[in-house]
């Protein structure tokens, strides 16, 4: 005897290959690969010119500019860096670029930690413009803004020195 309910089940169809090939662990490491490659590759995009950098530091001079070119150096060398660091000249440069440094970030930490506590703490009119504003200087890369001020500071100098 049958009940109704066992005639009405629908029949079980086996799986198509893709669905199988999907669910195999072998399918999973297949169907992630193309991911994985463009990974990869922008990662070396990202990174060959730091590699290069440091591939002609280590490079002679006579190798530098060598056809066809070497990937890596046969001889390294440690000579482009005794010639910086024995030169007056870039040690001084060092030594500013380093106070100059230190001095805008522990201004930069100072100013910005109290303004911080301000934003943080205090009710005040205009709070969520100034909150959105500072978002919004942050959204574009800092780079996209060096143009537009190179090019008033040359405009501006350009007016200034025609007019005298």
């Amino acid at each position: 005897m049958t009940t109704a309910a066992e005639t009405t089940r629908p029949a079980v169809r086996p799986a198509s290959r893709a669905i199988r090939l999907r669910r195999s662990p072998i399918g999973r490491v297949l169907m992630k690969l193309p991911f994985w490659l463009l990974i990869l590759a922008i990662f070396i995009y990202a990174l060959f010119p730091f590699y290069w950098a440091l591939r002609s530091a280590f490079m002679p001079d006579s190798d530098l500019f060598a056809t066809p070119i070497k990937y890596f150096p046969s001889h390294p060398t440690w000579a482009h860096f005794s010639d910086a660091l024995s030169s007056t000249f870039f040690r001084r440069a060092l030594l500013n670029s380093t106070i100059v440094a230190g001095t805008v970030t522990l201004l930069s930490l100072a100013i910005g930690s109290v303004a911080a506590y301000a934003l943080g703490r205090f009710r005040f009119r205009g709070k969520a413009f100034v909150l959105y504003l500072m978002l919004s200087m942050t959204i574009f890369p800092q780079i996209a803004w060096v143009s537009s001020t190179f090019r008033s500071c040359t405009t501006h100098r350009g007016r200034s020195s025609s007019a005298t």
